[in-house]
């Protein structure tokens, strides 16, 4: 992302950088879409061409050798797509995440009988791999906690808290989780849109996510889906409307006090 935005601002084709590296224009492009790495020697020269200071350089170095580590979601391959990998990496290293579901529990808010419920509903995953699911679940949940941990703002449909996955012992323990969650959890702002109001900008999600990084190289990134993910998108348009849909979304939802006090 970077380097395609320093290269965009010095307005070099990618003919003429791809020169300077004595690369094909198709592998820059790879480099730049992120499908393959430059090696330290070419990303130095890179820098220099581009201009960028001697910190920046180096923080680029830095950025090249965690991308050579294997990623934490690597050992869930098998029961998760490509887009779902990248999005769980994403979502691990953001800072912010607005979340909107409009039938279900979050991920990373699920007890391990709702998430098992729910999981051995999809038709496409052998039972086997449910597990798995789960336990990603629960990696994905450590973000909360820690020293850095991710501000988490989640809005959710009241369907998500009557409709009985898994029977009513199983709904019950799960909402009863989500109060524990609100209360000792200070980074957790969730919220529930309660039948007597419209979700309005979301009416025909099932879910939104919204990511927020620390660094101001990164924009916000968007995911949403209906029957089928969509997968993440960095389409200004497209996050922007997002946004905007979140935001009006939130004004129909109960405060927090009231969420508990449903719930």
């Amino acid at each position: 992302h970077r380097l395609r935005a320093r290269r965009s601002a010095l307005g070099l084709p990618i003919r003429e950088v791809s020169k300077h590296l004595d690369f094909t224009a198709n592998y820059y492009s790879a480099v730049e879409n992120g499908r393959t790495l430059l090696a330290p020697d070419k990303l130095e020269l890179l820098c220099q061409r581009f201009e960028f200071s001697p910190a920046e350089a180096a923080e680029l170095q830095a950025l090249r050798d965690l991308a050579r580590e294997p990623r934490w979601t690597s050992e869930f391959d098998r029961v998760i797509t490509p887009e779902l990998a990248q999005f769980y990496g994403l979502e691990y290293g953001a800072a912010k995440v607005r979340s909107y579901e409009g039938s279900i529990i979050p991920g990373m808010l699920q007890t391990h009988d709702y998430a098992l419920a729910l999981i051995r509903d999809d038709p496409e995953l052998p039972g086997a791999w449910a597990q798995r699911r789960f336990e990603l679940r629960q990696r994905r949940r450590q973000r909360l906690y820690g020293d850095d941990p991710l501000q988490f703002s989640v809005l959710m449909g009241q369907t998500a808290i009557t409709q009985e996955i898994g029977g009513r012992s199983v709904l019950r323990n799960q909402v009863l989780k989500l109060a524990d969650y609100i209360e000792q959890i200070p980074t957790l702002d969730l919220r529930i849109v309660p039948f007597t109001a419209s979700p309005r900008g979301m009416v025909n999600a099932s879910t939104v996510h919204l990511l927020e990084f620390a660094t101001v190289h990164l924009p916000v990134l968007g995911w949403r889906e209906a029957v089928t993910p969509v997968g993440i998108t960095d389409d200004s348009d497209m996050v922007d409307l997002l946004e905007v849909n979140f935001a009006r979304a939130a004004e129909s939802a109960l405060s927090r006090e009231d969420t508990l006090a449903l719930l």
